[in-house]
């Protein structure tokens, strides 16, 4: 009978890797490199729409799919959530807007943030939004909800922009 070797033992070290990607375009690593890129950007939140992000966070994050347990987001290859990532101009866009019907709401976002939103093509197509994968667009009238509510709570008329 023929002996059979001993298997090779491998010892496994840890590594430093370089880190990649930047501040706004992480990696899409696991664990709390993503969490803490996503409080860098929180972090970053104007003062002047802190109001406005916490209302959001209150009426769209918590029924968002892509919440985790946690309640940060956990979107795929590091994406920043479409909110987060334009949220100046979401506020200014939805502020700018008074009206009853929810088209008034979705021509202004279309043409002031899809427009400028490098996801979205020449033709005006975007692969996130027609999959559903934008929170900006899928959770459109929970956005305005929340910009008006955080609006009537900081004693602000609607049509007024932010200062």
């Amino acid at each position: 009978m023929r002996a059979v070797p001993a298997p090779e033992r491998h010892v496994l070290r840890p590594i430093r890797l370089p880190r990649l990607g930047t501040r706004l375009a992480p990696d899409g690593g696991k664990g709390g490199r993503q969490a803490s890129e996503e409080a860098a950007m929180a972090q970053s939140i104007d003062d002047r729409y802190q109001a406005y992000m916490d209302a959001i966070r209150r009426r769209v994050c918590t029924v968002c799919l892509d919440q985790r347990d946690d309640g940060t987001c956990r979107l795929a290859g590091g994406r920043v959530c479409a909110i987060e990532a334009h949220l100046p101009r979401v506020v200014e866009a939805v502020l700018a807007v008074r009206s009853d019907r929810m088209d008034a709401y979705v021509d202004a976002v279309k043409d002031q943030i899809c427009g400028a939103c490098r996801a979205q093509d020449l033709e005006g197509c975007c692969p996130f939004r027609e999959r559903g994968e934008c929170a900006l667009w899928t959770y459109l009238p929970l956005l305005v909800d929340a910009v008006e509510e955080a609006t009537q709570a900081l004693g602000r008329s609607p049509t007024r922009s932010v200062p």
